[in-house]
C-alpha cells in the first residue's frame, strides 16, 4: 500500500507506515522489529486498516502507537498481536471484535482484553459478552470467568475512568502556561501556578512573561514575575543557573520546575458511582467483580496516599452489593520499578499485585475486597489468578536481576 500522506507527519499512520518507521529505528530492539510485522498481519486482520480511506475521517484508534515512537509502544502491538489470536477461539469473540474495530468502542474494548489475557494466561476458560438476566433485565457482561473442571464462575465487568472534565480544563489551562515559558528558550524558569488561570488572564501571563525575559537577557540576574494569588515565576539565561536554583529553593519550589495547582476530582464519588453502575450488569445470583482502570489511583502507592483517599466511600458501596466478590482498582505505567512503602499497613480488605504483560509495561492492581460478600466463593477461580500474578512476578523480576547493569 503506498501512503498519500507527508511522511514527516506523525499522525496518522497506515500499518505500513508504522513498519517502514520501525525499521529506521537504531534503539528498537531486533527481536522487536522481527515479531513487528507478523504482529501488524494479525492486527490487520482483526482491527481492519487504520485511517485506510483519505475519504474517510481520522481513525484514532492507535493514536498512542501513532503519536508515541518508544519502543513500548510497539511492544504494546504485538503483545496486542498475541493476546488476540489467543483470544480469538474464545466463545463470542466475534462480539469483542466488533467493538475493537469500533473508533469508539476500541480503548474499553483493550481494557476488556487486558483482563481476558490474564485469566487466559492462569488457565481459566474466557467468554466475552455472555447473556445474563439481572434485576429482570437481559444484561450482557464484558467476561465470563470459569474454572476448568470447577463449577465456579466469576461475571466481569470493566470500565475506565478518564480524566473528568474540570481536570482536562484545567491540564489544558496549565499546557498554555508552560507553552508561554517555553516560548522565551533557552531562558531557563522555575515557579508555580496558585490557581488554575481563566482565559481572560493569559494576555497578562504572556505580557509578564515576556517583560521578564527581556529583563532576564539583559541583567544576567533572576527576574521574577509575580502575579499575587495566580502565578510566581521565576527566569534567568542558563549562566544563572545557580542563582535561579537558590531563589527557587528559597520560594519553596524545585530548581527548573513549574508546577500547577492541585486539582479536585472528586475521585471516591466518581469511583463509587462507577462501580454501581457497573454493578448492575452483573447478575446477583452468581459472583461478579468489577473492574476500574483509573489512572488517578496508585495501587503501587503506600495505602491512602492517593486521590481516593482511605477507600471509606466505596467500601461503603462495595458493602451494599453482595454479589460483587471484589473491586480491581487498575492503573498503567512505563516503569517497572515499585517505589518503597511508608510503613502504613493496609487493611484487611485491601490487597494489591502487579504484573508486566510486556516490555516496558506493568499494571498494578488493588483489589478491594467485599466484607458483605455472600454468594459462592470462586475458590479455583482465585487460586488459578493467585499463581499466575507469582508467575509473572518472578518471571520479571529473574529478568531484571539477570538484565546488564
Amino acid at each position: 500500500m503506498t501512503s498519500s500522506r507527508d511522511p514527516m507527519k506523525p499522525h496518522p499512520w497506515w500499518w505500513d507506515e508504522i513498519l517502514e518507521h520501525a525499521a529506521t529505528m537504531d534503539d528498537y530492539p531486533a527481536c522487536l522489529k522481527q515479531r513487528l510485522p507478523d504482529a501488524v498481519a494479525v492486527l490487520r486482520q482483526e482491527l481492519g486498516e487504520i485511517d485506510g480511506r483519505p475519504d474517510l475521517a481520522e481513525d484514532l484508534r492507535l493514536w498512542r502507537v501513532q503519536m508515541n515512537q518508544a519502543a513500548w509502544t510497539r511492544h504494546w502491538l504485538v503483545w496486542l498481536a498475541d493476546t488476540l489470536r489467543r483470544l480469538s477461539v474464545r466463545p463470542n469473540y466475534a462480539a469483542l471484535q466488533r467493538r475493537l474495530r469500533s473508533p469508539r468502542g476500541f480503548a474499553e474494548a483493550t481494557d476488556v482484553v487486558e483482563v481476558a489475557e490474564l485469566c487466559d494466561t492462569a488457565g481459566l476458560e474466557v467468554q466475552f459478552d455472555p447473556k445474563v438476566v439481572a434485576r429482570g433485565k437481559n444484561r450482557t457482561p464484558d467476561l465470563l470467568v470459569t474454572a476448568p473442571k470447577h463449577a465456579d464462575a466469576v461475571f466481569v465487568e470493566v470500565t475506565t475512568l478518564h480524566a473528568p472534565k474540570g481536570l482536562r480544563e484545567a491540564n489544558g489551562a496549565m499546557d498554555r502556561v508552560h507553552y508561554t515559558l517555553a516560548s522565551v528558550l533557552p531562558l531557563l524558569h522555575a515557579g508555580r501556578c496558585d490557581r488554575v488561570p481563566a482565559p481572560a488572564e493569559f494576555p497578562t501571563i504572556s505580557d509578564g512573561v515576556a517583560r521578564a525575559a527581556q529583563r532576564a537577557r539583559e541583567s544576567g540576574r533572576v527576574e521574577v514575575l509575580s502575579i499575587p494569588g495566580l502565578l510566581l515565576a521565576g527566569l534567568a539565561r542558563e549562566d544563572a543557573s545557580e542563582a535561579l536554583a537558590v531563589w527557587a529553593q528559597s520560594n519553596g519550589l524545585k530548581p527548573l520546575q513549574f508546577s500547577g495547582p492541585y486539582v479536585e476530582t472528586r475521585e471516591p464519588w466518581r469511583v463509587v458511582n462507577a462501580l454501581r453502575e457497573k454493578a448492575r450488569q452483573l447478575p446477583e445470583d452468581q459472583s461478579g467483580v468489577v473492574v476500574i482502570n483509573n489512572q488517578r489511583v496508585r495501587p503501587d502507592a503506600p495505602f491512602g496516599s492517593d486521590d481516593l483517599g482511605d477507600r471509606a466511600e466505596v467500601m461503603d458501596a462495595l458493602r451494599s452489593l453482595p454479589h460483587v466478590l471484589c473491586l480491581v482498582l487498575c492503573a498503567a505505567n512505563w516503569s517497572v520499578v515499585t517505589p518503597p512503602g511508608d510503613g502504613r499497613h493496609r487493611p484487611p480488605w485491601s490487597r494489591t499485585a502487579m504484573r508486566q504483560p510486556y516490555e516496558l509495561r506493568k499494571f498494578d492492581y488493588e483489589f478491594l475486597l467485599n466484607p458483605a460478600f455472600n454468594r459462592r466463593k470462586p475458590t479455583s477461580v482465585i487460586a488459578h489468578l493467585s499463581r499466575e500474578f507469582s508467575r509473572r512476578h518472578q518471571f520479571w523480576a529473574q529478568r531484571r536481576s539477570a538484565a546488564p547493569t
